[in-house]
């Protein structure tokens, strides 16, 4: 059985050949992309989340039935929720939450850092119900505006179909408390699948 200090040694020597073997093109656009995300990197923290919630909200928008203006949407303060929006001519929230492990949320901070792949277990159902239980004890300044609820994965690979499915169908009375209409915050309540440009469930 090999050691892990030979598996980084012959890593390293890997690494090694894949820069050899670049051209001077290829060179220059790695220096480009690691310019780009030192940019990124220095931003403040609320900063990045901002661009993070408008890019998967844009991408939420291009795949739902339901008419938001285009570029109407901009993210904005607590109490209000994260994005508000137009909808036909009327002002829109969205609240939106990640679901996500943490021990993955870290795996992919540190991954974007250092260019390496990173992996490990982690847990569908325990980020989906703490999600749930804490958008549900939130309070919303919206002047009498709608707010709907957008849950998504963007750093989990969502789970499959009936795995899915049977997360909603064991949470479905904490869903639907959410709503306004059971005594909840939310109009309405959205989960997107940011990797496959898909809406996996809206009530």
């Amino acid at each position: 059985m090999y050691s892990r200090d030979h598996y980084m040694q012959r890593r390293r020597q890997l690494r090694a050949e894949i820069e050899h073997s670049r051209t001077p093109e290829e060179r220059q656009l790695d220096e480009e992309l690691r310019s780009r995300r030192a940019k990124y990197d220095s931003l403040p923290a609320s900063v990045k989340k901002e661009m993070g919630e408008l890019q998967v909200f844009r991408a939420f928008a291009r795949v739902a039935s339901i008419r938001i203006e285009a570029g109407s949407d901009r993210s904005v303060d607590p109490p209000e929720p994260d994005v508000l929006c137009s909808i036909d001519g009327s002002p829109y929230y969205f609240e939106l939450g990640e679901i996500t492990d943490q021990g993955v949320a870290r795996s992919y901070a540190i991954a974007l850092k250092t260019d390496e792949p990173t992996g490990g277990a982690f847990s569908q159902d325990i980020p989906f119900a703490s999600l749930l239980s804490g958008k549900a004890r939130k309070t919303y300044v919206t002047s009498s505006a709608p707010v709907d609820l957008l849950m998504y994965y963007r750093k989990q690979y969502p789970p499959g179909e009936q795995r899915f499915t049977e997360m909603v169908n064991a949470s479905a009375r904490d869903l639907h408390a959410l709503l306004k209409r059971n005594g909840g915050p939310f109009d309405r309540f959205w989960i997107f699948d940011f990797w496959n440009d898909k809406i996996l469930l809206s009530l």
